[in-house]
């Protein structure tokens, strides 16, 4: 540490530790970044440091406190006061709550949570190809574990009141979840996020959540599986498929914005769109395919470059 971050107030002098930030002008202006930074670093203290790396690191920057008085009031060597500083450092920079604030952590975190809940429901449709299964959302969280979601703390917590899957989640009252010990409310908060994403909600209450597939998922009816693909692909933005620049500017540009786009399509109207070549054409309808959606008239049988190889297609596209 500078003498010039540790100067500064608790907990920027931290915030510079952490991130090994040398001056205060880049200590503060990361700072001014995080718009709940001291309830942030409090809650990373509190929830992922040890007993013994909280109070080092209270006495070291928010009391400002020398190695040599730490070592008199711990009995421990100034290297290991060194060691534990650094390790609770590292920790605390792999946190999201410490690098955008809890506030911000919680939106990206429920955005990846949603994100990976249709990756799922894709897959959940390619399975139930004859007709949509009444129960198959609850099917579907049975079979996911909450450590797809969750970190290792919190699983090791719902573990000891027999919840290891989305489903088990949905099985509890909201008040057995507040009664763990260590479950914060921010993680609350995130657990009845997961259980909305799959159109779950804990034992004993009602859903108003009015998830997208919640209508679909009532009736057994064929006409509803083609809804359901249709709002699963209007569900999965076009970015999930990770193009290159390239061909994720040829989509834009064909206003492609998501899977339900995309199947609208044809081989001959997307080879049509400027700047889409061969490569970017396969590369965009491969990973598609992968999804288990097609473009319109696209043969299952065969892979796209076997049709794109063909000589009709190649004069065509």
């Amino acid at each position: 540490m500078s003498k010039e971050t540790f100067n500064l107030e608790y907990p920027v002098n931290l915030l510079a530790d952490i991130f090994g930030l040398t001056t205060e002008e880049q200590a503060k202006e990361y700072a001014s970044q995080i718009e709940d930074l001291q309830a942030s670093i409090e809650y990373a203290i509190n929830q992922h440091l040890s007993p013994i790396e909280r109070k080092i690191i209270i006495l070291r920057y928010a009391d400002k406190a020398s190695i040599k008085e730490i070592t008199e009031k711990q009995s421990i060597t100034d290297a290991c006061i060194r060691a534990h500083i650094k390790t609770a450092c590292n920790k605390m920079q792999e946190l999201d709550i410490v690098r955008f604030g809890i506030n911000e952590a919680l939106k990206r975190r429920t955005l990846d949570v949603y994100k990976t809940a249709t990756d799922f429901f894709a897959k959940l449709m390619m399975e139930y190809t004859n007709e949509l299964h009444k129960n198959a959302k609850i099917e579907i969280a049975k079979e996911i574990p909450v450590s797809c979601f969750l970190g290792q703390s919190v699983c090791i917590r719902l573990a000891d009141i027999g919840v290891n899957t989305i489903f088990d989640l949905s099985l509890k009252t909201r008040d057995e979840l507040q009664s763990i010990r260590g479950l914060s409310a921010t993680k609350n908060s995130i657990v009845s996020r997961i259980l909305n994403a799959f159109d779950l909600c804990f034992n004993g209450e009602e859903n108003t959540n009015h998830y997208l597939y919640k209508e679909i998922f009532s009736d057994t009816d064929e006409t509803h599986y083609i809804k359901a693909r249709a709002a699963v692909a209007k569900s999965i933005n076009i970015n999930t498929l990770g193009l290159d620049i390239r061909a994720a500017n040829c989509v834009k540009r064909g206003r492609i914005e998501n899977l339900f786009d995309l199947s609208e399509h044809t081989l001959q109207s997307l080879g049509r769109i400027r700047g889409l070549g061969y490569k970017q054409l396969v590369e965009i309808v491969s990973k598609a395919n992968a999804l288990g959606f097609y473009l319109k008239g696209q043969d299952t049988n065969k892979t796209i470059k076997e049709q794109l190889n063909n000589k009709e297609h190649r004069k065509k596209v």
